[in-house]
């Protein structure tokens, strides 16, 4: 089944949301949907749902107004309509208000579902209980609940709730018993996600992004395992976790832009799958995740104000990346024992205390760069890095006290743009083996001859650059 073209329905959307558009006023909220060709979005192709503030008030959403995108993709669910059903094959589309008389009667879609741009406040019940591919339900500006969809129980794939400035009410969503992924995104009026109560352990993702009222994510109160994605995406006006305090496992967890959110807080979160990213939280302080004990990746980029970073319980990771936080004073994981990847701490120019002192190796490579550590202490049980490690414009540096456990480092080494680098004290010990190239480059308080003489001091398998 081929998903068909829509790309007029940005402008069925608009039809009873935008009224006059060539009078400047308040931008509206639209849904374009375009056609998703085959390729990394959707395999098979599909559709691409695009949401965005109609700023010139051009009818239409342009390329620059997006603010979201989500997918719906041409699969096989493996879901089939039940024996008996009254059903609909195929794509059905529901535009207008008499559209929703297609719906009268059935109760399964072999396909997929889209309802956009009709004026009502309301769907009237239907006894649509199984959809086997993908339900939308976008940009109806006057919608405010999904009460019509109260026998659905099954949707193949996406649930996408998108655009729909009035809607404050998806207790329905709450009742499904199976479900591919759902995206709620877009919804201006929203303000919680009430109704999703009887969630505990779910196979499918959520994305919550760009609602722009949303203040709590309460209806997630009794979730404990999601074993797939959890995304919470730029909702300006979210200040609470708190539903999410049960949260015992989930695969991959996003929670970034979100403008108001104050702290990250998940204190019965202990293993997350695959990654979790917590970036560009305008006024989040405090990240503290007290029971994580293993993840294979954790980035956390760009949240200006944040200043503490707490990991006391984690003890394996792949990879930690920590860039551009310039307000962040403490990095704290006391417990962590070893990376299989990268440790990555880039541009914070407020970090005064890391708290790393069980890690013994790096499977990956160590990056130091523009951090204002006055010593290594934080790393006193390293012994050794597997790839490389870069020391570069950590000023407060004058030699390496902290390192004397460490042994070699597999891969290059280069000391870099250290201002106040004197000495190699904390190196000179233990330390034998570069098994790449060494440059020690741009230390101006470094004397060629005490460079000379580490460099002769350990053995090193590539190229030796002293400048």
């Amino acid at each position: 089944m081929r998903l068909v073209s829509f790309g007029l329905l940005a402008s069925l959307a608009c039809a009873s949301a935008c009224g006059d558009n060539s009078a400047a006023g308040p931008s509206n909220t639209l849904v374009r949907v375009d056609d998703e060709p085959a390729g990394a979005n959707c395999e098979n192709g599909g559709v691409a749902i695009h949401t965005g503030q109609d700023t010139n008030h051009n009818g239409v959403v342009d390329d620059d107004e997006i603010t979201s995108t989500s997918y719906v993709c041409t699969a096989s669910s493996g879901l089939r309509c039940p024996e008996g059903a009254t059903a609909l094959e195929g794509v059905v589309t529901v535009f207008t208000s008499a559209d929703l008389s297609k719906l009268n009667g059935v109760t399964c879609i072999d396909g997929d579902l889209i309802i956009a741009g009709i004026p009502d406040s309301s769907i009237p019940d239907v006894p649509l209980a199984v959809v086997t591919g993908s339900v939308t339900i976008a940009g109806n500006s006057m919608l405010t609940s999904l009460d019509g969809f109260t026998s659905l129980h099954a949707v193949g794939r996406t649930y996408a709730i998108q655009g729909n400035d009035s809607l404050d009410d998806i207790d329905t969503v709450g009742a499904l018993d199976e479900l591919g992924s759902v995206f709620i995104v877009g919804n201006d009026s929203l303000l919680d996600l009430a109704g999703l109560e009887g969630w505990t352990t779910i196979e499918h993702g959520i994305t919550v992004a760009n609602n722009n009222s949303l203040q709590s994510l309460t209806g997630l109160d009794n979730l404990l395992t999601s074993n797939q994605n959890i995304t919470i995406k730029s909702n300006r006006s979210l200040t609470s976790l708190a539903a999410l305090d049960k949260l015992r496992s989930v695969a991959v967890m996003e929670i970034s832009g979100n403008a108001a959110l104050p702290s990250i807080s998940l204190p019965a979160l202990q293993k997350i799958d695959v990654s979790i990213i917590m970036n560009s939280n305008a006024v989040l302080t405090t990240i503290a995740l007290p029971a994580l004990v293993t993840t294979t990746a954790i980035q956390v980029n760009s949240n200006a104000a944040l200043t503490t970073l707490a990991l006391p319980s984690l003890v394996v990771t792949w990879v930690l990346t920590v860039q551009v936080n310039t307000a962040l004073t403490t990095i704290s994981a006391p417990s962590m024992a070893a990376t299989t990847g990268d440790i990555d701490l880039t541009i914070l120019p407020a970090l005064a205390n890391v708290d790393f002192t069980s890690l013994g190796t790096i499977g990956g490579s160590l990056v130091l760069s523009s951090v204002p550590l006055a010593d290594l202490s934080g790393f006193s049980a390293l012994t050794s890095i597997a790839g490389n490690f870069t020391v570069n414009g950590c000023n407060s540096l004058s030699d390496f006290a902290g390192l004397e456990s460490l042994e070699s480092v597999s891969g290059n080494l280069t000391l870099s743009n250290n201002a106040q680098l004197t000495n190699f004290t904390g190196m000179t010990g233990s330390f034998t083996t570069v098994g790449g190239n060494l440059a020690i480059i741009s230390n101006p308080q470094l004397s060629s001859a005490t460079a000379q003489s580490f460099a002769s001091s350990i053995s090193v398998g590539g190229t030796v650059t002293i400048q």
